[in-house]
C-alpha cells in the first residue's frame, strides 16, 4: 500500500490508502525520452502513451542510422507500422507529438551533439531506456 512515507506523488486519501494519479494525468503536458523506440517494445511504448494519454506533451525517440536509414526516415516509417492503426483512426494527428534526436547508445556521450544534448536536458522529464542489443555474441562488458 501506497504511504506518504513512500509514495510522494499521493492526491488523496480514500478509505485510510494513498493513491497516485492515473498515467493519463501523470503525463499531462509533459515531454519523455525514450530509447528502442523502433523496437518490439518501444512500439508498445510509443502507441499505449500516445492512444493513453493523449494530453502528453511530446516523446522524443533516441534514434540512431540504422542499415542507411536516417532518424528522420526512420521515423516516417515507425508511423506507418500497423501497430498505429488505431491511433491513426482516432488520433490522425498523433505524429505531431513523436520527434527524435540522432544517437548511438554504442557512442560515447551517446553520440549525441550538443543541440540535441540541450534538448534532453532541459525538456525530458521521464526517459525510459527499452533499447536491446540483439547481437547475441556480444561482450557483457
Amino acid at each position: 500500500m501506497a504511504t506518504p512515507e513512500n509514495c510522494k506523488c499521493h492526491t488523496s486519501k480514500i478509505n485510510s490508502e494513498y493513491t497516485c494519479p492515473s498515467a493519463q494525468d501523470f503525463f499531462t503536458d509533459k515531454t519523455l525520452a525514450l530509447t528502442g523506440g523502433t523496437g518490439f517494445l518501444g512500439q508498445g511504448i510509443v502507441e499505449k502513451l500516445l492512444r493513453c494519454c493523449p494530453n502528453i506533451k511530446k516523446i522524443i525517440l533516441l534514434m540512431r542510422t540504422k542499415k542507411g536509414a536516417k532518424p528522420e526516415e526512420r521515423l516516417k516509417s515507425l508511423i506507418q507500422l500497423p501497430v498505429f492503426d488505431q491511433l491513426r483512426e482516432t488520433n490522425p494527428k498523433f505524429a505531431e507529438k513523436l520527434s527524435f534526436v540522432s544517437g548511438d547508445l554504442e557512442a560515447e556521450d551517446l553520440g549525441l551533439d550538443q543541440k540535441s544534448r540541450r534538448l534532453l536536458q532541459n525538456e525530458v522529464h521521464f526517459f525510459i531506456h527499452s533499447a536491446a542489443c540483439l547481437k547475441f555474441n556480444e561482450h557483457l562488458r
